[in-house]
């Protein structure tokens, strides 16, 4: 009778031959069963592991944890006069095996009550000075595996804001030219580089790189509403090491004092994170500071003439949540800004945006201004512009239409009225008609509240479109889009504008589908389409 075996591959980092290490394989020895452990899920299915036949480890639950920190912990956690201290010491393990081992372990047979508060606090804190040397060891060794310096630059990235998006980080690493083979940004690009949709290259790229990371559990996995998401004990590691290797200051809290100098002539990176600051210095000299983001609890807190006079390699700029009702003349010195998101602000005095002509990125996501500046017509560089959910409500003419290189224009819960293309006289707003000049143009965000506003000629321009939310009608609520991952069309069906050709575009692209009014069209799907709907998912 054949003997039974089982051979255990622990953590295995890359491809590994099984013959060549003398593991038989297929019907050569039935008995023989194999199990294989690696923090990459790629590497497994590179040797031709069944995906079906892989599973990862989940965190564990609360119970589980537990039971896991009683055991490595032993009998002191019974302690009365330690009360209810070693368990919440095990809920900050949060789930981690390795966390919970080493942790349980150096609190063995530790009865006094002062030790295990300051353990508590510990892990409370996000000071990487105090992280275990087994667990801070065998996180650089996961880092230092990554096959790329983007994908090392891009997890470094992640750690440093809490909760946002895959589209914020999109606009961030495109700036700071992380995703190198797919940025351009050389003045003298040629044509073949123009053709490009480069937004949409690095976002496919950006997602192959966090589902990498997933698979190396150095991120939590990403749900359908794109947030990114780090384990506390995974984040303190990266700051280490961004602190340790991008000279990054990451302040998370008012009544901490400035470095000094020497430290400013080193920094490449500046995170101010929901700082409820009141006053910031006039200006710091940061030579090579790249990135540079302020997300004030403060709206009211003033950002010096000045600041940025000594940040002149600044190329991403983030103030979230500002009354900034004139930007700082030095913003005029950032010739090298690729990305510039005034999220959350009040704004009013734009005038220093002329001067950023190297721009490529702008967003002004859910910022309050009732007109677009004509200072952005002059940034001809732009490929995004983010004007979602703000409270615009005139965009001048000849604005849009300048940005010819533009990519993706995002528009989505605004309340522009649109002019009238039949109309002789040109009134304070811009017609819709002006995408047309856009030739380069793959993602569109529109709300158009009246169907009069919509040209009739824009079949071009929409079926170019490879991303696009588009509501038509003043029966629709923007916040109604469930899945906006998808190619979405809010049409009412009032007038026959479902049978202009360039609507009639959008709707064979459709993959969610909002209909209103359709009471006098019989058998309304075919009306719409003859062709029938082949991509369409959701019908609402």
């Amino acid at each position: 009778m054949e003997k039974s075996i089982l051979i255990i591959l622990d953590n295995i980092w890359t491809i590994l031959v099984l013959k060549e290490v003398g593991i038989p394989v297929g019907d050569e020895h039935n008995g023989c069963k194999l199990l294989m452990t690696s923090r990459d899920q790629e590497v497994l299915l590179q040797m031709d592991v069944p995906k079906e036949f892989t599973f990862k480890v989940e965190l564990m639950s609360e119970n589980e944890t537990w039971s896991l920190f009683q055991f490595m912990a032993g009998d002191v956690v019974k302690d009365s006069n330690l009360k209810d201290l070693p368990f919440q010491v095990a809920r900050k393990c949060e789930g981690l095996p390795l966390r919970v081992v080493i942790v349980a372990r150096a609190m063995k047979n530790k009865r006094d009550v002062q030790l295990w508060k300051d353990a508590l606090r510990k892990l409370q804190s996000n000071d990487h000075i105090e992280m275990d040397p087994g667990t801070y060891s065998a996180l650089e060794l996961s880092y230092n595996s990554l096959e790329s310096d983007e994908m090392r630059a891009l997890f470094l990235l992640f750690a440093l804001m809490l909760c946002e998006s895959i589209e914020y980080f999109l606009k961030v690493s495109m700036g700071l030219d992380i995703l190198k083979h797919i940025n351009v940004i050389d003045n003298a690009r040629n044509d073949m580089d123009d053709a490009r949709n480069v937004i949409d290259d690095a976002r496919n790229r950006l997602y192959t790189i966090i589902k990498s990371l997933e698979a190396r559990c150095l991120l939590l996995e990403v749900k359908t509403d794109g947030i990114i998401q780090m384990h506390d004990f995974v984040r303190d590691f990266a700051i280490s090491v961004a602190r340790r290797d991008k000279h990054l200051l990451l302040r998370e809290q008012s009544d901490k004092e400035w470095p000094h100098k020497d430290f400013f002539e080193r920094c490449t990176q500046i995170v101010l994170y929901r700082c409820d600051m009141h006053e910031i210095p006039q200006t710091i000299d940061c030579p090579n500071i790249k990135l540079f983001i302020l997300f004030s609890k403060n709206q009211s807190l003033e950002i010096p003439d000045t600041f940025f006079k000594g940040m002149r390699s600044l190329r991403v700029l983030d103030l979230t949540y500002l009354n900034l009702l004139s930007l700082p003349t030095s913003f005029r010195l950032l010739k090298d800004l690729q990305t510039l998101c005034l999220d959350q602000c009040i704004l009013e005095n734009m005038d220093a945006l002329e001067a950023l002509q190297n721009l490529e990125i702008l967003s002004l996501l859910k910022s309050s201004m009732i007109k677009l500046p004509r200072e952005i017509g002059r940034l001809t560089q732009l490929r995004m512009l983010d004007l979602s959910h703000s409270g615009i409500e005139v965009v001048p003419p000849n604005i849009i239409s300048s940005l010819t290189k533009l990519e993706e224009l995002y528009m989505g819960n605004t309340s522009i009225n649109w002019q009238d293309v039949n109309l002789t006289v040109q009134n304070e707003n811009a017609s819709i008609a002006e995408l047309r000049k856009l030739s380069n143009l793959k993602a569109l965000e529109l709300q158009i509240r009246e169907t009069w506003m919509l040209p009739r000629d824009l079949q071009l321009v929409f079926e170019k479109l490879e991303r696009y939310k588009i509501a038509i009608g003043d029966v629709w609520d923007w916040s109604d889009i469930k899945d906006g991952t998808l190619k979405t069309l809010m049409l009412k069906l009032g007038t026959n504008i479902h049978l202009e050709h360039g609507i009639k575009a959008l709707i064979k692209g459709v993959e969610n589908l909002y209909l209103d009014d359709v009471d006098g069209i019989q058998n309304v799907l075919p009306h719409l389409n003859r062709e029938g709907f082949t991509l369409l998912k959701h019908l609402h």
